[in-house]
């Protein structure tokens, strides 16, 4: 899904907008990836468990599993999303130039956060795959995709790289909070870190 929505950021906004902020998306995209690495992980080590609970029905586990491994990754993704919000200038400054600070800076802590919001709903959209609940999260994904397209046409041809992180970082959470409520309707468990 993140890299559907990143795509999304970078063809809207080489509709409307310059190649240099289009640049700075792009890097401030690829650095806060750092984010979610620990959730990739939860998610590579919890999946065959998931599985287990899902395949025998067993939904208060797979929710109490569920919501241990989201609690896991935040615990990791947390700090690093703070470190890289707190210290992400001169971290853009040392790795890409002193030219790329200031731009790359402001895009990088907007889509931080809403990375930080897909490590906070966990395994979401997994656990709705392996309970037989695909189309919900197709259904999640377009209408993310599509706050993405919207937000990210509306405000990056004024705000630019900040614009289209405000689109990206708005998917991410329409998104997930659209999976948490069909969540909890078809099987009335959550999965979110809280």
């Amino acid at each position: 899904m993140t890299i559907g929505n990143g795509q999304i950021s970078t063809i809207v906004m080489g509709l409307v907008t310059s190649p240099e902020e289009i640049g700075y998306m792009r890097i401030a995209d690829r650095v806060s990836q750092l984010v979610v690495f620990s959730l990739l992980i939860v998610n590579l080590v919890s999946a065959p468990h998931l599985a287990e609970r899902a395949k025998t029905k067993k939904w208060r586990e797979l929710e109490r599993l569920a919501v241990m491994a989201a609690r896991g990754a935040l615990v990791v993704a947390l700090p690093v999303a703070l470190g890289l919000i707190i210290l992400g200038e001169p971290l853009i400054q040392l790795l890409f130039g002193v030219d790329y600070a200031e731009p790359v800076w402001p895009p990088l802590a907007i889509v931080c956060l809403g990375r930080l919001i897909n490590v906070y709903y966990g395994s979401i959209s997994d656990v709705l795959n392996l309970s037989g609940h695909e189309m919900e999260s197709i259904r999640g994904m377009a209408l993310g995709l599509a706050t993405n397209t919207v937000i990210t046409a509306l405000l990056a041809p004024s705000y630019g790289a900040v614009g289209a992180a405000i689109g990206f970082s708005c998917c991410i959470w329409v998104w997930n909070l659209y999976l948490s409520i069909r969540l909890r309707k078809k099987l009335a468990i959550r999965v979110s870190a809280i």
